[in-house]
């Protein structure tokens, strides 16, 4: 641990499928408080319970370079959710959480949808298999539109029904961040309605392409984006694309008429 606090080289640790957690690894994520060059930290599959992983959230509050934690199938619970919560209110530096195959359950979900309103560094956030249910992918629905940080959402895999499933396309209309999402429920699970689909995937295309090209000349538009988006606007499918048209571009949108 005192090496660690030292080192001012290593960029990033690698301990999956190990089992860790008690004194000594809550003394090796004490560490990490005094370390300034870590990126990455990978912690699959170590058996980490709550309590290691409070620590180790406490340490890296203010890590002035960690960008990437995993703790993909760990011992964690939904007890962990608020320390998890306030990491993201707090950390403005972490850009990617892998949380795949815990049990952070709907509680975790309410609490993490509910940070990352405000959390804007957050790219990359992994959290299939966690049970979160009908209330979590609500909770993720009502806080898409203000989420303006985030890239990349994996809620896979975590067996949500038709309505669940609406929730979270509904939030997708006012979110302008999101470039992929993922929500199948995998062998078993309720199947996406190729509706919800459709209209996920147009938010995808329109976040990840029409946005970002709003200030480039009509020629560089991405071939059949923009007829696409300009048919939908107004439209009953979706009436709200025409107001956030007008109030994310400004006059930019009628520098293409």
């Amino acid at each position: 641990a005192g090496a660690l606090e030292r080192n001012r080289t290593l960029k990033e640790i690698s301990m999956g499928r190990n089992t860790l957690g008690g004194v000594e690894f809550r003394e090796f994520a004490q560490s990490l408080r005094n370390n300034k060059s870590l990126l990455s930290i990978e912690l699959n599959k170590c058996q980490l319970t709550n309590a290691d992983v409070e620590v180790l959230f406490q340490s890296i509050e203010n890590h002035p370079t960690l960008i990437r934690v995993n703790l993909a199938d760990n011992l964690l619970t939904s007890e962990i959710s608020e320390s998890l919560a306030r990491l993201l209110r707090r950390n403005n530096i972490l850009q990617d959480i892998e949380l795949t195959t815990n049990a952070l359950g709907r509680t975790g979900a309410q609490k993490m949808a509910l940070a990352l309103e405000t959390n804007e560094t957050l790219k990359k956030l992994i959290m299939g298999r966690n049970e979160i249910g009908e209330a979590g992918a609500r909770a993720f629905g009502k806080s898409l539109p203000k989420m303006r940080g985030l890239r990349e959402l994996f809620l896979a895999s975590n067996n949500l029904s038709v309505e669940a499933l609406e929730a979270i396309a509904e939030g997708m209309k006012d979110n302008t961040s999101l470039h992929s999402i993922r929500l199948g429920n995998g062998d078993g699970g309720t199947p996406i309605p190729p509706e919800i689909m459709h209209n996920v995937k147009f938010y995808e295309r329109r976040n990840k392409l029409g946005w970002s090209t709003l200030n480039q000349s009509r020629t560089a538009l991405p071939s059949g984006l923009w007829a696409e988006i300009m048919g939908k606007l107004g439209s009953e499918e979706d009436p709200s694309m025409l107001h956030f048209f007008l109030k994310e571009a400004s006059g930019n949108i009628f520098s293409f008429a």
